[in-house]
């Protein structure tokens, strides 16, 4: 078993994100009342020649029906598109990573609590430490446990990671030092700085 932040980097070998290309959400499409039942929707490509995207709705459970769109790529049904060589697709057939998976494991952390907190109207300051005299006065004691809850998980994830990056540097120095001897034998004077001074 590894330690915390250890296996396959989710997103490193893809060259782009979701955000570095252009996107429609259908359902945003839907809210400005563009599209309605029963029409397609027309994307312009790279040069400005239309693209149709065929659309379905889906009834919703508590009234109202929903958007989608059938990739042109691989025909599932996604609610955003993106631009990329030219043509819409949906994500996978792009091969686009979510630019949360390119920051490091402790601003991914930060940003998950930071949005856990805004969502419930608590702030996004992190480094202040939640507790009960927080609690919005309508919310339910059980929804407050319920965040409590999960912010002191993302907190001690974020600890670990903090602590990870530390044993990491920690050892970067240890082997740094280690090599110092060898570089300073190299070096006709045995001093690494008096080398650079003379060539410089």
């Amino acid at each position: 078993m590894g330690g915390f932040g250890s296996g396959r980097e989710r997103g490193r070998g893809r060259l782009f994100t979701t955000d570095d290309v252009p996107r429609c959400d259908v359902r945003s499409v839907a809210r400005q009342r563009w599209i309605k039942p029963g029409t397609a929707l027309t994307l312009p490509d790279h040069a400005g020649r239309p693209q149709w995207i065929a659309l379905e709705w889906t009834q919703c459970g508590y009234g109202g029906t929903r958007p989608w769109a059938r990739c042109p790529g691989c025909g599932r049904r996604v609610g955003v598109l993106y631009r990329l060589h030219g043509t819409w697709s949906c994500r996978v057939c792009h091969d686009l990573a979510y630019a949360s998976t390119r920051l490091p494991d402790v601003a991914r952390l930060v940003r998950q609590a930071g949005a856990l907190r805004a969502q419930f109207g608590l702030g996004t300051n992190v480094l202040e430490p939640l507790t009960w005299r927080d609690k919005p006065p309508r919310m339910w004691d059980r929804t407050f446990a319920r965040i409590l809850a999960r912010t002191e998980r993302l907190e001690g994830l974020m600890r670990m990671a903090v602590l990870a990056s530390l044993m990491a540097c920690t050892a970067s120095f240890d082997d740094l030092a280690a090599c110092l001897p060898a570089i300073e034998a190299r070096s006709p004077s045995g001093s690494v700085g008096d080398d650079h001074a003379r060539r410089y």
